[in-house]
Formats: structure tokens, sequence, C-alpha cells
């Protein structure tokens, strides 16, 4: 038997020249499994250490690549496609390489879902120079596949096709059969805690892979129809409201011994308290008012999901209550499931006291799906970049967080119900520039960590940064407190910057660790302790007595210390999969979340006059911005933002007698986030004015 197999694999393996066969097989699997470990540790000792410490998982990674190029041997063209393959595998190894210079999270199967968000963002990390060399890059690499396809010379004998197939699939039977003894004997693990660890230890290849093909959550071991039955969780379902199917917004009635003061939450881009940083030295204090807060307020590490990266997991495990941790490897359900589902959330779940929603973010809308995302968290009104007025920028082209205090204070004064305000900033976004572009820093750096004094540069802009969203929490205060509306404040950082940071360098020892605060002007009383970005809310709301949604009732059995920690996460992972992906029992069977007909913006902008001349349409109207934009028979056309009543708009050509109008909100993405209602407009040209005429 073993000697017909060998015969088979000789026959199957035997090629037209001497430059296609086992050897080359073989040789291509090992070179690219070795360069792509070379691109992730950033080094060749990196990758070296790696195979000598661990050859069983550089045998792994091996196989996987070899069983992929192995498909080459059922085409006549096999030279062509070993290119077409490796061409793959090299793009796998310097994507990886190229995310890892600027972030700390390797390269992902998820992150192809963000390729369009990745886009918006690409000239800020990797400059012009970066995007030609990419562009460059691409075109190489079709130009050297389809001159492989061309030139590369064909086999004339006939393929033993069901043979190969049958060697194909031996392949990754054995490769599964690996994967499955190493997952039982511990060997390998079926989740991440840190995905850039797991890429060290298990091998980019195998991870990759990985996070292509585990997604959302598994079924626990022990979830079964008696999840409901479950004494904790029973008291949670039991402690928690739970919108029913004859519930509706109307008919909610805030319970009588519950408070319900605004409930404000800024989410801060890669703020953290620099001053951890026990090898780095400033001029003056960045964050003073932070740490003033931090004195007088409740306040605590947050641990975070991700670094240097993962905004919008961050976001998830705070407003939904979820423990990402339980998800696929790299994945992120506002790219997943949420597209699709509607979540148990902590806007649907101040609902049930009473509040509405809105969610404030100074970038682009459309940036991680969060204007499809939203309403299915239960947000009724979203106000992003698009529909926000008289911003100001930092000098890397973010905008600056201090427009947020507009409008939330706008929010809660015109707000007669209360108000549940989730809001992003993006002020301390990455990258981080290598030249001087801050003429004149308000903090500057007495000392730098050693071996950084090549990222002083980057360390000043990012100070400074910090410097000014202080300046923007103490200005929010300040406009809170004299609303004369009761509000509770929650601030916290999303991840740490991007900017090389170890754990030896933090006073913290902990990479995952940001800083929240809790201020409030209802006379809370300060009870300082650390959490898990999921718990932050359930933690807030216990302090107002709001006990609503099952989640939120559960982490706070947990945090006031009637449920063990073992005990705690095994059934908050069940939970998780009961909502998103099991029977969802703990709703009896039917999800009471709807999704919501969320609004964009809260100023109405609304057309008037529309007039031709010369090849321009002059659009007046209200609450026009500079992303304003004219809207002609569903085409989008060039258009100059005057002011808040007047766009500009270049018409090609003769004017039409008849066209159909609108004012879009188009993002940088070219994505129309929302737009007036379109209407009719007839032509009609004016007496002795050559070339002019008004639509009406």
């Amino acid at each position: 038997m073993f000697l017909k197999l060998r015969t088979d694999i000789k026959e199957i393996l035997r090629l037209s020249d001497r430059k296609s066969n086992l050897q080359l097989w073989l040789f291509l699997g090992i070179f690219l499994e070795i360069f792509i470990e070379i691109l992730g540790f950033g080094s060749p000792i990196g990758a070296f250490l790696y195979i000598v410490k661990r050859p069983l998982i550089f045998l792994l990674n091996t196989m996987v690549i070899l069983a992929v190029l192995s498909i080459a041997f059922l085409t006549k063209r096999r030279i062509a496609a070993f290119t077409f393959f490796c061409v793959l595998w090299l793009a796998l190894g310097i994507t990886n390489g190229v995310l890892l210079s600027f972030r700390t999270t390797p390269f992902t199967a998820q992150d192809l879902r963000l390729i369009k968000d990745a886009l918006s963002v690409a000239y800020d990390y990797l400059g012009m120079l970066g995007i030609i060399l990419i562009i460059l890059g691409a075109v190489l690499a079709v130009f050297v596949i389809v001159l492989a396809f061309v030139k590369a010379p064909v086999l004339k004998e006939k393929i033993p096709h069901l043979k190969t197939l049958g060697f194909i699939v031996l392949e990754f039977i054995v490769i599964l059969i690996f994967n499955e003894i190493g997952t039982f004997s511990g060997f390998l693990p079926t989740t991440y805690g840190n995905i850039a660890d797991a890429y060290d230890e298990y091998g980019v290849v195998y991870c990759f892979a990985n996070t292509l093909l585990n997604t959302g959550i598994k079924e626990p071991d022990d979830y079964d129809d008696t999840l409901p039955e479950d004494e904790v969780i029973n008291e949670a379902i039991q402690t928690a409201i739970v919108p029913t199917e004859s519930s509706s917004e109307n008919d909610v009635e805030p319970v009588e011994d519950r408070s319900t003061p605004n409930v404000i939450v800024v989410q801060m881009e890669s703020f953290f308290d620099i001053t951890e940083m026990e090898s780095i030295e400033f001029t003056t204090d960045p964050i003073p008012f932070f740490h003033s807060l931090c004195e007088d307020y409740t306040s605590g590490y947050l641990s975070m999901p991700s670094v240097g990266a993962g905004t919008a997991n961050s976001e998830f495990e705070v407003i939904t209550g979820m423990d990402i941790d339980y998800f696929g490897p790299g994945e992120y359900p506002y790219k997943t499931i949420l597209q699709e589902s509607t979540c148990e959330s902590i806007a649907y779940n101040l609902e049930e006291s009473g509040y509405v929603s809105y969610a404030i973010h100074n970038n682009d809308g459309s940036f991680y799906d969060r204007n499809i995302v939203y309403p299915k968290l239960g947000f009724s009104c979203f106000v992003p970049i698009e529909y926000m007025y008289d911003l100001t920028y930092t000098e890397k082209g973010w905008a600056e967080d201090k427009c947020l205090t507009t409008y939330i204070d706008k929010i809660i004064s015109d707000e007669d119900d209360p108000a549940f305000v989730y809001t992003v900033s993006v002020q301390g976004h990455g990258s981080y520039p290598d030249e001087e572009i801050i003429e004149s820093p308000m903090i500057d750096i007495l000392s730098m960590p050693e071996g950084k004094e090549d990222m002083y540069e980057q360390y000043l802009y990012y100070v400074n940064q910090l410097y000014e969203m202080d300046m923007f929490l103490e200005e929010l205060v300040e406009a809170l407190k004299n609303s004369g509306e009761e509000c509770v404040l929650v601030l916290f950082g999303d991840h740490l910057p991007s900017l090389d940071i170890t754990e030896e360098e933090l006073s913290s020892g902990d990479l995952y660790l940001t800083k929240y605060v809790v201020w409030d002007n209802i006379g809370l009383e300060e009870e300082n302790e650390d959490l898990q970005a999921y718990q932050l809310m359930a933690s807030v709301c216990d302090k107002i007595n709001i006990h609503n949604g099952i989640l939120c009732s559960y982490h706070q059995l947990y945090l006031n210390g009637e449920v063990d920690e073992e005990e705690y996460l095994e059934k908050l992972e069940s939970l998780e999969y009961d909502m998103l992906y099991g029977d969802q029992l703990v709703y009896d069977g039917e999800n009471p979340y709807m999704e919501k007909d969320m609004v964009f913006g809260i100023y109405d902008i609304s057309t008037d006059e529309i007039t031709y001349r010369s090849g321009y349409l002059y659009v007046s109207g209200e609450n026009f911005n500079e992303y304003s934009t004219v809207i002609v028979d569903e085409k989008q056309l060039d258009t100059i933002y005057i002011n808040s009543h007047l766009l500009v708009a270049v018409m090609d050509g003769d004017p039409p007698e008849e066209i159909y109008v609108s004012v879009g909100q188009v993002g940088d993405d070219h994505y129309v986030l929302g737009e007036t209602e379109q209407k009719i407009y007839v032509y009609t040209q004016k007496p002795d004015v050559p070339d002019a005429g008004v639509y009406e």
C-alpha cells in the first residue's frame, strides 16, 4: 500500500521540466514560511528563534502553505499556478509586516472586511510614497502572474486528476488531524487572549487561517435548553427589564426608585495617562484636569480588548457589555454579526427607563459601518462629522475634540427626556509624524525613553494632542455644570497609542489598561475599582440604581460579589452565544430588540431655491456645511461650500429642462450618509439674461 502511494505521489509530482518538481514545491513552501515569519518578527533572528523553539509549529505552517501550493498540480500550467499562489502568500507576509510597522495587531482575515475604512486613513499612515509603492507592488504582482501564465511552460503529459485530488485532500486531512490533536492536547489554542502574541507563538500562516475560518461565538459545551433555568442567570433575568412584544417607546415609564440623570460617555481616541511611562519627562503635566477628576471622583483602570488600534471593538464591549474574547480571533462584530442582527446594549437598556439615545463621532459616519450598526444597537440619532459645523483640525488632519462639547450640550439642553449620549472622539488618532509639524508646542519633552530618541517628534505631537483633549474635557465638564441638568459623565481611553510602548515602560505593567473616571453632579459616592471594558456601563448603571438588560444585571451580580469569577465567565460566554447565535432562550426564543429608524444630525438640512448661471447651480437652503454635496439625477456634483445657506455646484453641458435635486452629506469616502428629500425642478429661462435661469 505504501509503495503504491509513493508511486502515485511520484506520478503526481512529475512535471514537464526540472525546475517544476518535488524539490521546487518543497523549497517554495519552506522559503515562503521563513520569509513570512521574518516580516512578522521584523528580523531574521526572530524568525530563526521561532523555528528553533517551535519546530512543530513551523512544520504546521509550512504544511498549510504546501497544501495550497499543491493545488497547482491539478493544472498543466504548474509554474504559472505556483507563481500565482506564491504571490498570494508573499502579499500576506508583506501586508502583515507593513501593518505591524504602525500598529501592534497583525494582519487578520477580518481586516479584509475593513478595506473601505483602511483606504480612508491610508494616507495618514503610509503617506503618498507608501501608497505609490503599494500601487506599484500590486501592478508588479499582476504583471508577474500574467507573464507566468503567458510564458511559463505547459505540461504536455496527461494529468492524473483523481490521484492528484486525492493527494491534496490527504494533505488537508493531515493538517486537520494535526490541528485536532494540537487543540485537544492544548498545544494549539482555540482562542487568542492576545492576537499579536499568538502570531509570534503559532505562526502567521496558521493564525491568519484561523481568523479566516473561525468567526462568531462557538456553542459552549454547557449550552443547552436549561440556560434560563440556571440560578444565577435566572436571577439576572428577573432583575432586568427587557422589552416585550407589547412594549414600545411611548409606553415606557421610568421606575420610581431609579434616578434618570443624563448619561454621557466619551470614548477618547488613543487617550491614556502618559505620565505612567516612567522613562519620559515633560515640562508640565499633559493632562492635569483628567488627573484632578481621578482624585475627586470614581476612577480606576479599564482593561481594553486591543492595543494601538481596534477602536470599534473597545466601543462594542462598552456599549453591549459583551466580551470580545469569545468571538473569532481578530473579529470585528461591527463587520460580522451586527451587519444583520440587533444586539442588547446600554442604549436599549436605558430606553426602558425613558432615555433617548444619541451617538456622536467627529469622523466619517460610515467608518466601521457605524451608520449601519448604530441603529442595531438602539441609537435613535447619530451625529457624525458630516453633520457638524465650524470644525478645526489637528496638524495631521483629524477633527479636534473641542467641537464635541457643542453637540453634547445642545442634546441635553434640548431633549425633554433624559439623554444617553455615546461620544467617540478622534483627535488622538495616529499615525504620528516623524518630522516637526507643531510650531509652538504647549508641552515639551525633557527626556525620552532610552532607544526611542528618534521618536521624539511622534511623542511630541501625541502629548500635545493629549493636552488639547484634556482642555476639551475641562470645557465639557464646565458646560455640563452650567447646563442646570443632572449628569453623569464617563470618560476613558479606547486603547494605548501606537507608539511602540512596552509593558516594562508602564507603571501598570499592562499594555491593555487605560484609565476611566466617572464625573457627576448628583452626589454619587466615590468608589474606585478596576473594570473590564464590558463591565463599565453596568457599574455606572448600578450607581444610579438602573438594572435594565440581562447582561447589565448579570455583570452587576458579579461586581457585587454574588458570582465567583470562573462561573461568571463561563456563563457570560453562554449568554453571548445565546443572544447572538443561539436560540435566544433568555428572551423566550425571540429577539426583543427592534432596529431603530435612526436619523442623522441634530440640525435639519433643507433646500430652498435653485438658480442656474453659466454652468453653475446655486442652491440655497438651511444648515449646509463643508460636507454638503449637490446631487442631481442621483449624480454627485462637484460642490463648493459658500456658507450654511448657499452651495454652488458645477453642472456640465446645457441645463436640462427637468432635474431631480437633493443635498447629500458626503464624507471623505464619497458615501452619501443622508440626504434631503429629492425634489423635481423645472427650468425657466430668465428673460433678457443669457445663459441663466431658475429651477422652480
